[in-house]
Formats: structure tokens, C-alpha cells, sequence
């Protein structure tokens, strides 16, 4: 009886600090990711966490990146290291140009209990 006490009030505890969110779960509802060799397209209802993706691309190369956003709730990041990293709250649609250093570039797409969904596409 003891032990389903202690459970009880661990399970009690991390919920109260979930809706104070002072612990963030990791969460993906109906989330989809495609992908090809230089697009990635990302649709969820509700999510939050981190989602990596590497690009293979010519290194010495200029790269231009497109990126369409679309954000219902919450908050959505960008981030290729080193090279660009957005926040958005609303739906932007956009593009920025670099030059390939390495042949492997990642890029992580972070929600923040966000509803929507974006596409990044190198050209």
C-alpha cells in the first residue's frame, strides 16, 4: 500500500509541475516529418521538443535555404548552428543564403507547445 502511495504522489507532483511548466514533457501529436535529399516538411497538431535533421551538401557550395512557417500556437525555432536561428509566434515565410563549410549541416526544429507546421528547403 505504501508503494502505490509513493506512486501516486510522484505521478501527482510531476503533473502539477507539467501544468506549471516547470517540467516540459516531450510531445508530438500527429506529428508527420518528410523529408528528401534537400526538403524537409514538418506537420503536427501538438508539439514540443526537438526534431534534428541533417542536410548532405556540397561543401564550398552557396546554398540558399527556404523556409514557410505556420504557427496556430505556441512557438516555433530554427537553428542551423553558426549560421541562422528565429523564433516565430506567427506564420513568416522567408529565405536566407550561406556557404557550405562542411558537407553535413543539421538543422533542429524546436516546438514550443506549438500547432502547425513548417518546410525548409535548400536550393
Amino acid at each position: 500500500m505504501g508503494n502505490l502511495l509513493e506512486i501516486l504522489f510522484g505521478l501527482a507532483l510531476l503533473f502539477v509541475l507539467y501544468k506549471l511548466k516547470i517540467v516540459k514533457l516531450p510531445l508530438r501529436i500527429f506529428f508527420r516529418a518528410r523529408y528528401t535529399g534537400k526538403k524537409l516538411t514538418l506537420k503536427y497538431m501538438k508539439y514540443n521538443g526537438v526534431y534534428d535533421h541533417n542536410f548532405l551538401l556540397k561543401t564550398g557550395q552557396s546554398y540558399t535555404a527556404n523556409y514557410d512557417v505556420t504557427v496556430d500556437n505556441g512557438s516555433v525555432t530554427i537553428h542551423l548552428p553558426g549560421i541562422f536561428k528565429k523564433t516565430f509566434h506567427n506564420n513568416e515565410t522567408g529565405s536566407f543564403s550561406f556557404r557550405a563549410n562542411n558537407r553535413i549541416h543539421g538543422v533542429a526544429v524546436r516546438g514550443d507547445y506549438t500547432k502547425g507546421g513548417c518546410k525548409i528547403e535548400m536550393k
